[in-house]
Formats: C-alpha cells, structure tokens, sequence
C-alpha cells in the first residue's frame, strides 16, 4: 500500500484481470481532493472510501484517464480504490492527489 500526501503522484501499477490496488490519504472535514489516474491502458474504476468503507465518489477512468473529485466529510483517513473493469490486464498509469 502506498500512502499518498500532498503532493502525490504514485505510479499506479499494473493489474490483472478484475483485481484492485488501495492507497491512503489523510483529509479534514469540509477539504475537496481531485484524484487523477492517467494512462492507465484499459477501463478502471476510481473509488474514494471513508474509515468505514463507504464509499464517497466514483469515476470510470478509461485509455485517456480520468479525475474524480470529492468533498470530505470528516477528519480522517480515507482509502483510494483502482480496480481494472476488464477481463484483460492493464498497463500501469499514474495517479495524483491534488487537495482544494
């Protein structure tokens, strides 16, 4: 697991076939984070998780890529969800956190 701060920007590795990679983020209440996965060579799916799971945004992020924004609820921890949407492996990509 790789813990993003500002200013990130994480290599956002390969994946096989429907499998996932997480990392961690910390944020305060009211903060809006833009998430951004670039390139990742086939369809993914982008997820922002609160502490207990639920989960606070999606986006489909496809061969150009794609940003996810969203406001946070609380101080706290939160879990950044990439998962391949294919049946087929992806190429690794880039993923940044930007806060506002």
């Amino acid at each position: 697991m790789v813990v993003c701060e500002q200013p990130a920007h994480a290599p956002a590795p390969a994946h096989g076939a429907r499998q996932s990679a997480r990392w961690t983020f910390t944020g305060t209440a009211g903060q809006t984070v833009a998430l951004g996965l670039s390139s990742p060579g086939r369809t993914v799916v982008l997820r922002v998780l609160d502490t207990s799971g639920k989960e606070l945004g999606v986006a489909y992020a496809g061969l150009g890529g794609g940003v996810l924004t969203v406001a946070l609820p609380a101080l706290g921890s939160y879990q950044v969800l990439v998962t391949n949407n294919e049946d087929t492996p992806t190429t690794a990509g880039q993923i940044s956190l930007t806060r506002k």
